[in-house]
C-alpha cells in the first residue's frame, strides 16, 4: 500500500500534489472571480429577473452581482447573500 501511495502521490505526505512556488503569485494566491458570460443582473428587464427569481436562480449569481443590482434599484447592499437574495426577490413581487 505505502509504496502505491509513494508511487502516486509522491510519498505519505502528498509532497508530489503541492503547488512548485512558480505557481503562487507574489503575497500569496488571489481570491477567483466567478465570471457569468450570459447577461448581468443589471442588464436585465424586469421581465427576466422575474423568470429568473421564479426558476430559482438568483441564489446562483454572485455577490457582487447582486450588490450591483441593489445599487441600481437605490436598496441597501448589505447583509449576507441569502438577505441580498430576498431583498431582490421582495423588489421583483412590488413590481
Amino acid at each position: 500500500m505505502r509504496a502505491y501511495q509513494k508511487a502516486q502521490y509522491g510519498g505519505i505526505d502528498g509532497t508530489k500534489l503541492k503547488r512548485d512556488s512558480e505557481d503562487a503569485e507574489e503575497g500569496g494566491s488571489r481570491k477567483r472571480v466567478k465570471t457569468e458570460k450570459g447577461q448581468t443582473l443589471g442588464d436585465m428587464s424586469t421581465d427576466d429577473l422575474k423568470k429568473l427569481v421564479k426558476r430559482g436562480d438568483l441564489g446562483k449569481r454572485t455577490m457582487p452581482e447582486l450588490k450591483e443590482l441593489l445599487k441600481n434599484k437605490g436598496m441597501s447592499t448589505g447583509g449576507k447573500k441569502t438577505d441580498l437574495v430576498d431583498r431582490i426577490e421582495a423588489w421583483v413581487e412590488d413590481n
